[in-house]
C-alpha cells in the first residue's frame, strides 16, 4: 500500500494535476499504514521491566570484566591470539587452535569487536556480554510464549545474577558456553513460534514468513553444530518439538528451506574436513577426546553405586549453579568420613532433591495441561458428531 500511495503521489507530480486534497489523503494513508504496523510493537509494563533487568545484568557483568575478573588463562589467551590473526593478519581460523571439534565463533566476534574498540581482554570477553544480552532476550520471548510474562520476569531475575561459578563460566572466553545458551535458546524460540503459527490453509503472506523461520532454524542448526556438540540435546529436542506439531509441513518447501540453510550454517565444518587429514578430521578429535583420553579409560573402573553418588552430589549440584561446591573427597565413597563429609552430603544432597522435585512437578503440570486439552478435543469432537448426527 505504502508503494501504490508514492506511485500516485509521482504520477500526480509528474502532470502537474496535484491537488491538496489528494497529498493530505496520501499522507493520511501513510500515517494509518505506519500507525498499522506499530499496533503489532506493543510496550508494556512487562516489557519495561524486561529491559531494565538486561540492562542490569549486562552493566553488572562489564563491571566485573572491567576489573579484570575472572582471572585469564591459556585458553583464553588462544582465544584472543586468535581473534588478533583475524583481525589484524586476515586469517579464518575454523576451529580453535589445535583442535577439530569447537568453532571459532567467539574469535570471530571478538576480531570485529577488536576493530572498533581496540584489543584488550575486556574487549575480549565483551562479546560474551553481549552474547548473554541476546539469550535473556531469547529466553524472556520463549518464556511468555510458553508459559506468561510474569515468569518470564522472573526468569530474567534469576538469570540476570548468578553464583561465582555461573559468572566464571559466563565471563571467560574460552569457547562454547555463552554460543550454547544462545543458540539453544533461539531453537527452542522459533519451533515454539513455528508449532503455534502452524495452520492449513494460511495465507501466502505467512507461508512464506514461516518457511523463513524453518530456514533461520535450519542456519542456527549447523552454525550451532559448528561451534559446539554441545548443543545437540536442544537440536534434537527442537527438531522432534516440529516433527511431532508440524508433520504436515514436511510436504511443502519447509524440508528444503530447512536443508538448505543447513548446510550454510555447517559448511565450515565441510570445508575444514574436506582439507584436513584423516588423523586431523572432526571424527578423529571427537573420539579421542569422548573414548581415548584418560579421563574415559578412568571411568571405566569406577563402580555403579560411585557414579550415580557423583551424577548426584557433583554433577547435578555443579550443573545447576550450586555454590559453593565442595571437593570430591569430602562425600561419600570418593574418601573417608568426617563431619565435613556429612555437611556436604546434606547440602548437596538438599540440592540435588529440590532440583529433581522442580523437574517433577514441571512434568505434572504438563502431563496434566496435556490431559486437559485432550479431554477439551475429546469433548469438541463428540459435540460435532452429535450435530452431525442431528
Amino acid at each position: 500500500m505504502l508503494g501504490l500511495v508514492r506511485f500516485l503521489i509521482a504520477s500526480a507530480t509528474l502532470s502537474h494535476c496535484c491537488s491538496f486534497k489528494i497529498i493530505v489523503n496520501s499522507e493520511f494513508t501513510i500515517m494509518h499504514w505506519i500507525s498499522m504496523r506499530l499496533k503489532h510493537f506493543k510496550i508494556g509494563i512487562h516489557e519495561i521491566c524486561a529491559f531494565c533487568l538486561i540492562v542490569f545484568a549486562t552493566v553488572l557483568r562489564i563491571i566485573l570484566i572491567s576489573q579484570g575478573w575472572p582471572e585469564t588463562d591459556s585458553d583464553e589467551g588462544t582465544m584472543g591470539l586468535m581473534a588478533l590473526h583475524i583481525a589484524y593478519r586476515h586469517e579464518h581460523p575454523i576451529f580453535f587452535y589445535g583442535q577439530g571439534y569447537m568453532g571459532s565463533f567467539e574469535a570471530y566476534c571478538a576480531a570485529v569487536l577488536f576493530h572498533l574498540f581496540g584489543a584488550s581482554l575486556f574487549t575480549l570477553r565483551l562479546g560474551l556480554v553481549i552474547i548473554f544480552a541476546l539469550f535473556l532476550v531469547s529466553i524472556y520471548l520463549l518464556t511468555s510464549q510458553l508459559y506468561t510474562k510474569n515468569l518470564a520476569l522472573i526468569t530474567l531475575s534469576l538469570l540476570s545474577l548468578g553464583s561465582i561459578g555461573v559468572l566464571f563460566t559466563q565471563l571467560r572466553a574460552i569457547g562454547g558456553y555463552a554460543e550454547t545458551l544462545l543458540f539453544g535458546s533461539l531453537l527452542l524460540l522459533l519451533a515454539t513460534w513455528l508449532a503455534l503459527s502452524y495452520g492449513r490453509n494460511l495465507p501466502i503472506r505467512k507461508r512464506l514468513l514461516r518457511y523463513l523461520m524453518y530456514a533461520c532454524w535450519g542456519y542456527l542448526v549447523g552454525l550451532a553444530i559448528w561451534t559446539d556438540l554441545l548443543i545437540m540435546p536442544f537440536v534434537l529436542m527442537s527438531g522432534l518439538f516440529l516433527l511431532l506439531l508440524c508433520w504436515p509441513d514436511l510436504d511443502s518447501w519447509a524440508p528444503t528451506c530447512v536443508i538448505s540453510s543447513f548446510i550454510i550454517g555447517v559448511l565450515p565444518v565441510f570445508i575444514y574436513n574436506i582439507r584436513a587429514l584423516p588423523e586431523r578430521s572432526s571424527l578423529f578429535y571427537f573420539l579421542l577426546v569422548y573414548r581415548g583420553d584418560t579421563t574415559g579409560q578412568f571411568l571405566q573402573h569406577v563402580p555403579l553405586i560411585q557414579r550415580m553418588v557423583g551424577a548426584l552430589l557433583i554433577g547435578l549440584p555443579n550443573a545447576t549453579g550450586a555454590n559453593p561446591i565442595c571437593f570430591t573427597q569430602n562425600l561419600p565413597l570418593f574418601g573417608l568420613f568426617s563431619p565435613t563429609s556429612f555437611q556436604c552430603t546434606l547440602r548437596e544432597g538438599s540440592w540435588t532433591l529440590g532440583c529433581i522435585a522442580l523437574w517433577l512437578i514441571a512434568v505434572f503440570l504438563a502431563i496434566k495441561a496435556l490431559w486437559q486439552q485432550r479431554r477439551q478435543v475429546r469433548t469438541g469432537w463428540e459435540n460435532f458428531e452429535d450435530r452431525q448426527t442431528a
